[in-house]
């Protein structure tokens, strides 16, 4: 097959790697090279390079350790000058590519003149670019882990020649991928490099594509979320029916061998006290080592008693670590206690769960690709969009705190798309969004519908979606941090650049002319019928003065801390923190007065527009019955009434929690003046009581709950009375 894009493909490239004594160039040398000429067509290598060099000065140990590569290996071998003649003869006039770049493009630049005679002359396509690509998935790109996936010997790596050739063999291992199961990454990439120049994204993804036929099927729609919703409110589980402490213990000791564990007394012990909570509805805190199975002991119980009931089982931790732990490793252990590895029946359903802005908007993501391609049609613009595109077609729903942290800190535009394509609850629409039957905040909740084990956080369990199912039956785990989590749970904290954003969502405009219009504008159509006047206009006006309270309060906060910073301050701020709630210095009194002045009127502005918004929605009257989900309007109407509803209800919970009960900060960044302000029960035990009052089943487990009495101090702080057991 040939296109424009694949047959302007040079003949050959040239795959480089350098092995070097450190990575700075102005210091470091380089200490071998290794090199494969690749043949663009098939991608069969037909020729190679390989040299040591002698340095000048002495290898660092750790490169030793590293390469292998020591002083006896050099000491025989040419020197750079040498070997840079002869490395630039093979390289020849046709491109050059290495994996992760940046170390060979920096030395060469340092230590090679170019192919004009001088240094900085020659320009290195990363083959990391086109690989995240086609697999976005991964946590790592590195050469070790893609060599792994690829099936490749890790035999000497770490030598200049056998990274040089992997990397070659790696691309036409993505290129037979993307022939085959990832035809759509190929597709979508193809798609989105319409007229672009650069001859490997072509031959790479372009050739692999199919022009000619449609490409695979996008992934599956996961289930009408209102329907789940609904089963799981009207269900009525049978606890009579989960399977009792005896047979949960049989279980476990029966199939513990076979599943590779180590069956334990004490685990059964836990086990046992568990499933006795899960049938008979209770509260039980367990203390046990590190180690002794204590995942297992409450996951195993907990599947039989959700597949018995249709009731899942909650599970919060307080790390991400334990999180993927529980997933990748416990619950599969529990599948194989169950013998479920054979296919004979399903294998343990279990999904992780995040708080909203964890996840991809897909409405967000394509009005922002939109706006950041009209500014900037470079690689360094383009790329982010393909790989979060390319993302989406392998995962769902995409978890954007999963980028790769390296991605984003090399592709700056990545880390603003990643920001700016947020799903958040404010800016949420709902059914009437085109993208809802695939949005991925929705997605999550789909799958958390349709799995026998849920895994979340402990601050996630005290702010429940509603779209989730409910919580009967809840395990705390790692609940030594569970009072900081309640106590952040039960914090309240808002800032003025998510406030500007809403406001901005508000009256941006689409599109030019007469047809330019935005959310002010079908707001307005849809509140003609109760409103006469120019509806989108005083939304536009409610919008610019939010926005100039804001500015306002930014310009008091910017005296205020100068204030607490400078003499008779009072102690009552440091450089980025303010506490409100302590007397202090005449300095200090006459910029809380002044701060709390600038913030009722912030949240007056708010008050008014959410007034406004919450107004037309009560006159057009919300329960009109019939077609309501498909009213794009009256949905857009609701979402920002909620969210400037709720926006003056924290500045109000800010500005009226003046008691010793609650700690009042406000937190500002000095780099971009951006502020935050946030309020903090001090006592949680009466807030969190009434959340597990209303839980069937409660189990907290730790290594260090220190139950040496009937109720330990960390659960009579939580408001939680439990009869502890120590496991240990």
């Amino acid at each position: 097959m040939t296109n424009a894009l694949s047959s302007a493909a040079p003949e050959t490239f040239v795959v480089l790697d350098f092995e070097t004594t450190g990575l700075d160039p102005r210091q470091a040398e380089i200490l071998e090279v290794g090199a494969v000429r690749v043949r663009t067509s098939d991608l069969a290598i037909v020729e190679r390079f390989e040299s040591l060099v002698k340095p000048d000065g002495a290898i660092p140990p750790f490169i030793t350790r590293l390469t292998g590569i020591g002083p006896e290996d050099v000491k025989g071998a040419p020197v750079w000058e040498e070997v840079r003649s002869r490395l630039v003869d093979f390289l020849g006039s046709g491109p050059i590519a290495a994996h992760n770049a940046m170390m060979e493009q920096s030395f060469l630049d340092a230590h090679a003149p170019g192919r004009g005679g001088e240094a900085g002359d020659w320009n290195i396509w990363d083959t990391l670019e086109p690989l995240t690509l086609a697999l976005p998935e991964l946590p790592s790109h590195s050469l070790e882990n893609l060599r792994a996936l690829a099936g490749l010997t890790a035999e000497g790596s770490h030598r200049a020649l056998k990274d040089a050739e992997d990397t070659a063999l790696l691309l036409k291992w993505i290129q037979d991928r993307l022939r085959g199961d990832r035809q759509r990454i190929a597709s979508t990439v193809r798609d989105l490099q319409t007229g672009r120049e650069e001859w490997h994204w072509g031959w790479l993804f372009v050739a692999a594509a199919p022009l000619e036929s449609a490409p695979p099927e996008a992934l599956a729609q996961l289930g009408d979320l209102r329907k789940l919703r609904a089963a799981d409110q009207s269900r009525e589980p049978e606890w009579e029916s989960s399977v009792s402490a005896d047979e949960v213990a049989a279980v476990l000791e029966s199939g513990a061998a076979g599943a590779g564990l180590e069956f334990r007394p004490v685990q059964e012990r836990m086990v046992r006290e568990v499933a006795e909570a899960l049938k008979e509805g209770g509260r039980v805190a367990l203390e046990a080592p590190t180690g002794t199975g204590k995942s297992v002991a409450y996951l195993l119980p907990g599947v039989l008693a959700a597949e018995k009931t249709g009731a899942p089982l909650v599970v919060a931790t307080h790390s991400k670590a334990l999180q993927d732990q529980l997933l990748n490793k416990d619950v599969p252990a529990v599948a194989r206690l169950l013998g479920r590895e054979a296919g004979a029946q399903p294998a343990v359903r279990a999904a992780v769960v995040k708080g909203q802005n964890n996840y991809l908007c897909l409405r967000k993501f394509d009005e922002e690709c939109a706006e950041m391609l009209s500014r900037d049609t470079s690689v360094a613009a383009w790329w982010p969009v393909a790989f979060l595109r390319a993302l989406t077609t392998v995962e769902r729903p995409v978890e954007l705190d999963r980028v790769p942290r390296l991605l984003r800190e090399r592709f700056p535009y990545l880390a603003e798309l990643v920001e700016r394509s947020r799903s958040h609850h404010t800016t949420t629409i709902g059914p009437t969004c085109p993208y809802y039957s695939r949005c991925h905040f929705f997605d999550s909740a789909r799958i958390a519908h349709q799995s026998d084990v849920i895994i979340a956080n402990h601050a996630l369990v005290f702010q429940w979606p509603v779209n989730l199912p409910q919580i009967r039956n809840l395990v705390l785990d790692e609940a030594h941090h569970l009072e900081e989590r309640v106590t952040e749970a039960f914090s309240v904290s808002v800032s003025g650049e998510e406030m500007a954003e809403a406001a901005r969502r508000l009256d941006k405009r689409r599109g030019r002319g007469r047809d330019a219009g935005g959310d002010a504008e079908s707001i307005a159509r849809r509140v003609e019928t109760v409103f006469k006047g120019d509806a989108a206009a005083l939304l536009r006006n409610d919008a610019e003065t939010l926005r100039t309270r804001i500015t306002a309060v930014e310009a008091v906060l910017t005296v205020a801390f100068g204030a607490a910073a400078g003499r008779g301050g009072g102690g009552w701020g440091r450089a980025d923190t303010l506490a409100m709630n302590p007397p202090g210095s005449a300095v200090a009194e006459a910029a809380r007065s002044a701060v709390t002045e600038a913030l009722s009127e912030l949240r007056a502005a708010a008050a008014g527009l959410a007034s406004r918004l919450s107004g037309w929605l009560k006159d057009i009257g919300e329960g009109r019955g019939g077609g309501e989900e498909d009213d794009h309007g009256l949905d857009l109407l609701k979402t920002h009434a909620d969210a400037f509803s709720g926006f003056q209800s924290k500045l109000a919970v800010f500005l009226e929690n003046t008691t010793t009960e609650h700690v009042r900060l406000l937190h500002r960044n000095p780099r971009d003046a951006s502020w935050r302000l946030e309020v903090t029960p001090v006592d949680v035990s009466g807030l969190a009581g009434p959340f597990f009052e209303e839980k069937r089943a409660v189990v907290l487990t730790s290594a260090t709950l220190t139950p040496g009495n009937s109720n330990p101090f960390i659960l009579r702080r939580l408001g939680l009375d439990t009869s502890a057991g120590d496991s240990g």
